[in-house]
């Protein structure tokens, strides 16, 4: 299974691309931020290619939709290679949409995008050790949830996207551990 992950901030898109096995086995395939800045170290403030060079003339949410839309057709093209050879397309794209100043603009991209069948607009939700865990939260009628993430039923008078709410800090320590498990074990992250 092939998933990816766009983070957006103001002035660049930060993405990570993944090949998962069913036991959650995993490979980060590709990764980088969209302009690509050219050179292995730089931070946010320091960014060369911002999306406001990228989308000119634009406001923020206009470079932001701008930005997503070329850097999710990139992605989207891409036949990402399996070790047999076998190319494999993305299944689930996830963008963030917590940053309040991108949310409704990560929405309507997620929902006209010419890849909204595989696009997911996400919140990431913070849990803390005396937080009430998401698998006590309160099921709605067609609401979908699986191991600490929830995708809520859709309020029509909004007309919105389906979006995922997820447990930050448990998919945080998920990783962390996928990343320290030893090569050849089920459950590493490479």
């Amino acid at each position: 299974h092939v998933t990816g992950f766009i983070d957006v901030q103001a002035s660049l898109l930060y993405w990570v691309v993944c090949g998962w096995e069913d036991d959650f086995t995993g490979q980060v395939l590709d990764y980088g931020c969209f302009p690509d800045q050219h050179r292995p170290y730089y931070t946010l403030r320091d960014a060369k290619h911002t999306l406001a060079e990228l989308v000119t003339g634009a406001g923020l949410e206009g470079q932001i939709y701008g930005g997503l839309e070329q850097l999710t057709d990139l992605l989207c093209s891409i036949d990402w290679p399996r070790d047999d050879g076998a190319g494999l397309k993305l299944e689930r794209l996830l963008i963030d949409a917590n940053w309040g100043t991108s949310t409704q603009v990560v929405k309507r991209f997620c929902r006209q995008s010419a890849h909204s069948a595989i696009l997911t607009p996400s919140h990431g939700h913070y849990i803390g050790a005396s937080g009430r865990p998401m698998s006590t939260w309160e099921k709605k009628p067609g609401d979908r949830t699986g191991l600490n993430w929830r995708v809520r039923a859709m309020e029509a008078e909004r007309r919105a996207v389906r979006s995922v709410t997820f447990d930050a800090n448990f998919w945080k320590t998920f990783l962390a551990t996928r990343l320290s498990t030893p090569m050849g074990d089920r459950g590493c992250l490479s």
